[in-house]
């Protein structure tokens, strides 16, 4: 199958997009530039904290972040509002039944 990216190649592009810099990633984990730039360069390895962090940080699974999946987060949200649609539009399907319902009572 596709070899998927590591997670030094992960953290490069995700720093590329969104235009941050090691200084600013490294202040907001509370690490040093070096051990930053270590990561990018794939010279070390996060500790499991630091890839929750970075995860957060991001706005991506643990799982895109470490190269294991294609997929940048699990869409719960997304799911969550298109379960909430479909229950809106079958309270206005009732709705109407029950409109079509009165009116033929009426006749």
């Amino acid at each position: 199958g596709m070899t998927m990216a590591t997670f030094s190649e992960r953290l490069d592009e995700l720093m590329e997009e969104r235009d941050v810099s090691i200084r600013a990633l490294s202040n907001h984990l509370y690490l040093s530039h070096t051990t930053v730039q270590y990561y990018r360069k794939g010279r070390s390895q996060p500790s499991a904290d630091t890839i929750i962090r970075m995860c957060q940080f991001f706005g991506v699974s643990a799982d895109y972040l470490l190269g294991l999946s294609c997929v940048r987060q699990h869409d719960i949200y997304g799911i969550a509002n298109t379960i909430d649609a479909a229950y809106a539009k079958m309270d206005e399907i009732k709705h109407s039944v029950n409109d079509a319902m009165t009116l033929l009572k009426e006749v």
